[in-house]
């Protein structure tokens, strides 16, 4: 593979909906764009079974209760902060409690609590045993964002792309993050997601080569 060059990616619907926020993600272009954005936790291998990703390593205790996830050191969020246990812990609280707008809300239910054990390490408690507790964070919207993040147009992630324009229903730009944590990262300089509703249009479109990608 070359580095460099730009790829245009259309999916087939998006609108005034579409979000940064992965906590509300429910359509296939907030996933990909996600995707390019942020990590999680950890994520599921082609098996459907969970790996590290931000967390370096995770335990589980004997009865399934109690799960301890070592944070990766040295990982950076888009505007330069590092990633530490607060962004975690704060990441995976949106998705719990009455006031939670999370789609992914009853995703959540079995967890009692989320605990900071030190800078880079956190623990979650459960209400009942569950061995595949840890597949439920590679889902699409147990993505880790910034603590305290209130704007979801440009939100800081750790992810390969950083973002550049989002207008939600139009398209989005995303450029190489050339500070990610897993080494080189990306090869392409630029991603750009926009939708063609229009399933005759989009395949015109990427026989044209107006697009590169089209996803169905």
């Amino acid at each position: 593979p070359k580095r460099g060059g730009k790829i245009k990616y259309s999916s087939s619907n998006h609108g005034p909906a579409d979000t940064m926020d992965p906590s509300l993600a429910t359509a296939n272009i907030d996933y990909n764009r996600h995707r390019m954005h942020y990590n999680n936790l950890v994520q599921l291998n082609d098996q459907m079974l969970p790996q590290p990703e931000l967390a370096e390593e995770f335990s589980i205790n004997d009865s399934a209760t109690e799960y301890t996830f070592k944070i990766r050191k040295g990982v950076a969020f888009h505007d330069g902060s590092k990633l530490t246990a607060d962004d975690v812990v704060w990441s995976m609280q949106r998705h719990m409690g009455e006031n939670s707008k999370s789609v992914v809300k009853p995703l959540m239910a079995g967890a009692k609590e989320w605990k900071k054990v030190d800078s880079h390490t956190v623990k979650v408690t459960l209400n009942n045993p569950d061995a595949d507790f840890a597949t439920i964070l590679g889902v699409f919207q147990m993505k880790i964002v910034k603590k305290d993040t209130t704007d979801w147009q440009n939100p800081p992630g750790t992810g390969p792309f950083t973002l550049k324009e989002f207008k939600p229903g139009v398209r989005a730009i995303h450029e190489r993050n050339k500070n990610y944590w897993r080494g080189d990262g990306a090869n392409l300089d630029v991603l750009e997601t926009t939708a063609i509703t229009d399933p005759v249009a989009r395949v015109n479109a990427l026989l044209s080569g107006d697009i590169h990608i089209a996803v169905s």
